[in-house]
């Protein structure tokens, strides 16, 4: 009985440092490329990251499902993306006017 109790509190807890990866690319909505150093962060939070080069990214975050990322960067319009499970996203930014 204790051993069972023991493997069952195993469980719980490797279930509550479970990790969410989150990653994605941000692109321009009219011309289809990659935009470099958009800032992706979780609302809320102090979690985030930037994109590469190529406007690629990678976000680790113990913040479980469902949770909303904030996409911005100079020169485009600002769009919240909704994570409920898939996590590979891509996100295209219209430019301001």
């Amino acid at each position: 009985m204790l051993r069972l109790l023991l493997i069952l509190l195993c469980i719980a807890c490797h279930g509550s440092y479970a990790q969410t990866t989150v990653t994605g690319t941000v692109t321009d909505s009219e011309t289809g490329s990659g935009i470099e150093a958009a800032s992706i962060v979780i609302k809320g939070k102090l979690t985030g990251t930037i994109t590469d080069r190529s406007g690629k990214f990678s976000l680790q975050t113990n913040t479980q499902t469902p949770f909303t990322l904030i996409v911005s960067v100079v020169g485009y319009q600002k769009q919240d993306i909704s994570v409920t499970g898939a996590t590979d996203i891509k996100v295209a930014l219209v430019p301001s006017a």
